[in-house]
């Protein structure tokens, strides 16, 4: 498994979050894979368009990283999904995470797309969100389904 694209996705998409948060967005970037309808390979997920806002920034890619929050996330991404078919990661991550398997989709919970006058997402992403079903908070990102 690409444990090094995973723990960078999450870092940049999650590092101000609990452990909790990490791993339930580490599971959905899993979840994408499982799924097959988002790539055949988590770089293919993880650098897909409009998918996770970090590889678009210039300031992000070439900002240095804390190495050691990303080396301790590294470790711990190895730890829960290294040695696990991905299925069961996914699985695994879910029970302890609380958030749906089948969940393949998050945003910030202060990114409304109710609000017209919400200008950090796009009004196709605003129509996305507005048709999936809400499953979960954790810290600052909501999660959803199809």
């Amino acid at each position: 498994m690409e444990v090094d694209y995973l723990a960078q996705n999450v870092y940049h998409e999650a590092r101000g979050e609990s452990i909790k948060g990490q791993l339930a967005v580490a599971q959905v970037t899993l979840a994408r894979l499982l799924s097959g309808k988002f790539g055949k390979s988590l770089t293919d997920i993880i650098f897909a368009q409009n998918q996770f806002s970090w590889t678009k920034d210039p300031h992000i890619l070439m900002a240095d990283m804390h190495e050691d929050s990303f080396e301790n996330l590294k470790a711990v991404l190895a730890l829960k999904v290294g040695g696990e078919k991905l299925r069961d990661a996914v699985g695994a991550l879910s029970e302890e995470t609380g958030i749906p398997a089948q969940a393949y989709y998050y945003k910030r919970t202060d990114w409304d797309e109710h609000n017209p006058e919400e200008t950090r997402m796009s009004e196709k992403t605003k129509i996305m969100f507005k048709k999936l079903t809400n499953v979960g908070v954790i810290g600052q990102h909501t999660f959803y389904t199809d």
